[in-house]
């Protein structure tokens, strides 16, 4: 194969490459500035892409990624083989939190769940179907951390895996906590939940595993490609700063969860 044609290739994926979180649609004249190419090499490089579905030109100007891209992350996703890495996991965490635990993942504007472990104690609460679910007002803890909401934080877990508590959303008698998982350069791409019945699953519970949960995302998101897991150690309770001549005191600031996830 000539340099010629490789050259052609490495800017075919370089091009596909500077689309970002958040694009829904790129013009010809943010592809020139992201890649550094020539608008008319950057077209002819188009083309080819449309025509493997890789890209695809907007009526009103603009490109978009193609549908053959999610295609690619869906047999990228079955090569992981997810289930033997994931489920160990959750078997963990629902060993040492007596709660069920399962791993959602975001496709579009729906969420699907690939996993979950239950407990070891009796009663347990209702599984969600292994389907598609659309995540449109839902304000159950997994919706709010897939639809970027800020909700009822516990534990005062100070990294982008703080968890975020609901009671009685969809059932009054279940509750539920979840923390994001993120993926390669910090993207959203799912979410780890502890659910169970509300009278055992309380917020003073939930407060408790706090800490194990947004470990346990953390873990989860290195199965992603996320390589930024720890700014700071995990700590549950900030401690306040001492008081002092000329030394305000300050209250720890509540961690957000729509200020920690990449957009």
């Amino acid at each position: 194969m000539s340099n010629k044609r490789l050259n052609a290739v490495d800017k075919a994926l370089h091009l596909l490459r500077v689309f970002r979180p958040g694009d829904r649609s790129v013009t010809l004249a943010e592809l020139a500035d992201r890649t550094g190419l020539n608008k008319s090499t950057i077209l002819r490089i188009a083309a080819s892409l449309e025509r493997a579905n890789l890209l695809v030109k907007l009526p009103v100007g603009g490109f978009r990624l193609g549908g053959q891209v999610l295609a690619l992350a869906a047999i990228f996703r079955e090569g992981m083989q997810l289930d033997d890495q994931v489920r160990p996991l959750l078997s963990s965490l629902a060993q040492e939190t007596g709660e069920s635990a399962s791993m959602f993942l975001l496709e579009g504007e729906n969420r699907f769940r690939v996993a979950r472990v239950e407990p070891n104690q009796g009663v347990r609460d209702a599984a969600s179907p292994l389907l598609l679910q659309p995540l449109k007002n839902d304000e159950t803890a997994t919706g709010l951390v897939l639809r970027r909401k800020v909700g009822r934080l516990v534990g005062q877990v100070k990294t982008p895996f703080a968890p975020v508590f609901t009671t009685g959303i969809k059932d009054i008698e279940t509750a539920s906590m979840s923390s994001p998982v993120l993926g390669g350069g910090g993207t959203l791409i799912g979410a780890l939940t502890l659910s169970g019945p509300a009278f055992r699953l309380t917020a003073q519970v939930a407060e408790g595993h706090a800490l194990a949960v947004a470990k346990m995302a953390g873990t989860l998101s290195k199965v992603f490609g996320y390589d930024e897991i720890m700014q700071a150690p995990l700590t549950q309770h900030p401690v306040a700063p001492k008081k002092g001549k000329g030394v305000a005191k300050r209250r720890p600031v509540p961690h957000r969860l729509d200020r920690s996830l990449s957009r």
